[in-house]
């Protein structure tokens, strides 16, 4: 199976009359006779034929006759909380080293205390690892995978996304991440984020579960914010503010066009000179840039004050406000890095592990290949070529650092973890989220979620994701990097497409 497009349920649930299709349609089980599905929902024959044909043509639901379909059961029914749809678990399994019992039972039994019962089990997993839970005590259904395969994030992408299609069609579909390598638990968090599919964590240890993403984070991802008043406010605002806002902004052609300046420039700018830039008249540019600053997207210089007087019920009343001189985005990242600004420092943000016989850090392997991707990128002709330096910032734990002494690059900053901090998404989440937030506003950056463990590696994933940061991870053998997360990726994000899609009128 080729590479399977995700269906777009945000555009689709941004229409009134759309969601309440699709809402019914969920709470029904996922399908329902035309009839009795206008009849719910309350809409004229006319208006509920014209919505149903653009979510057919969007693929989101499939027509037979008189019924209706919802083309897959995950995520709709999950977050519109259908009784009618049985459960599906999609996870991974590796050596038993050890262990009386398999991550997939310690999943299942959790995911079972939350009143969530599995109608079908799926794992992936090796032939060997299969051989060694060939007595697991639950009915399982085994989709196998080569040795080296379970190497390369692609190449388990690529595996199970066929299956993951397929029960997604038919069940309310939980994937587990937990067990088997890194590279399988990328490939299994890439899939769940790209097809909104519900996705758990198990620290085995604790016999504790984590939702690394929950049926709240689906409702904010896919669900309209409520509708933006006249300064782009909206009410599920929450962290990472100035990416919320730029997904409105930009759907606002002169908003775009001072944004594309702003960040294309990367530095302070002069009223006159943005204005001139952005081919717009002082006094909308001045409108705009008031509305960016109270936002926070933009600060600025200001001057001497401006007075003036305005009457009021026959009394003069002296007014003023401070110039603005000049502006400059808060947050560098990411605009400088997708509109190529060539004026802003670079950083990187990555981890590092145990030495564990290495000569060369995963730091240093990664920012060798960076710099073949040009990255930093090199200045114009006019400055000679020179590269911008780049801040390198690094998460370690105390234990391991001492082993990389003389080995890694002399200019590292270095913040430690303690062993059991790193055991903990939602701690290193918050940990490094408070470095990220400093290193965003003055550079390009970039993560690397290549080193230390499966939780560290999630929580880089769950925050480069959050701010639309670029993400790189480094199969080390092979001194081969891989972006998680793409320029092109953040672009598709943040900027609407050239072309207007007649289909979501």
């Amino acid at each position: 199976m080729e590479n399977v497009q995700a269906i777009d349920y945000r555009s689709a649930l941004e229409q009134r009359n759309r969601r309440a299709i699709l809402e019914e349609l969920a709470k029904a089980g996922g399908q329902n006779q035309s009839l009795p599905l206008k009849g719910s929902v309350g809409l004229s024959q006319n208006t509920f034929g014209h919505q149903i044909n653009i979510l057919r043509m969007n693929n989101v639901i499939s027509i037979e006759g008189d019924k209706i379909r919802l083309e897959r059961k995950t995520p709709l029914c999950y977050i519109f909380n259908s009784t009618k749809i049985p459960y599906a678990y999609l996870g991974l399994l590796g050596e038993r080293k050890g262990r009386s019992e398999s991550e997939t039972e310690t999943a299942l039994k959790l995911l079972a205390k939350e009143n969530l019962n599995f109608e079908r089990v799926i794992v992936l997993t090796t032939e060997k690892c299969k051989t060694q839970w060939e007595n697991i005590p639950i009915p399982v259904e085994w989709k196998l995978i080569g040795e080296r395969e379970i190497r390369r994030i692609e190449t388990i992408q690529s595996k199970v996304e066929p299956h993951l299609i397929d029960l997604a069609k038919n069940y309310i579909l939980v994937m587990d991440c937990t067990s088997l390598t890194k590279p399988a638990t990328i490939a299994y968090y890439k899939l769940a984020t790209k097809h909104s599919v519900p996705l758990i964590y198990v620290y085995e240890d604790k016999k504790e579960l984590n939702w690394i993403i929950s049926k709240e984070d689906l409702k904010k991802k896919l669900l309209p914010d409520e509708k933006p008043n006249k300064k782009g406010e909206t009410s599920r605002e929450g962290d990472a503010k100035h990416i919320k806002f730029y997904q409105t902004a930009f759907k606002n052609e002169n908003w775009r066009r001072v944004l594309k300046e702003l960040a294309t420039v990367g530095k302070p700018i002069g009223i006159g000179d943005l204005a001139e830039k952005a081919k717009m008249g002082k006094s909308t540019l001045s409108h705009i840039l008031d509305i960016f600053e109270e936002k926070g997207i933009i600060t600025s210089t200001r001057g001497e004050r401006l007075m003036y007087t305005m009457r009021k019920k026959d009394s003069r009343k002296e007014k003023g406000k401070h110039i603005r001189h000049t502006v400059e985005l808060t947050h560098k990242s990411p605009l400088c890095y997708i509109f190529d600004s060539t004026n802003v420092d670079y950083a990187y943000l990555g981890l590092l592990g145990r030495r564990e016989q290495r000569s060369e850090s995963e730091t240093e392997t990664a920012l060798k290949l960076l710099a073949k991707e040009n990255f930093p990128k090199e200045n114009s002709q006019s400055e000679k070529d020179q590269k911008h330096e780049i801040k390198v910032t690094v998460f370690e734990t105390y234990k391991s650092i001492p082993e990389w002494e003389n080995i890694t690059p002399s200019n590292i900053n270095w913040h430690l973890l303690r062993d059991e901090e790193i055991t903990n998404v939602k701690t290193v989440e918050e940990k490094v989220e408070q470095v990220l937030k400093e290193l965003i506003r003055n550079h390009i950056l970039v993560m690397d979620c290549t080193a230390l463990n499966k939780p560290a590696t999630i929580a880089y994933y769950k925050l480069a994701e959050k701010y639309m940061i670029p993400l790189i991870y480094v199969y080390e053998d092979e001194k081969e990097l891989i972006w998680l997360i793409s320029k092109e990726d953040i672009k598709r994000e943040l900027l609407p497409p050239t072309e207007k899609d007649e289909r979501q009128n």
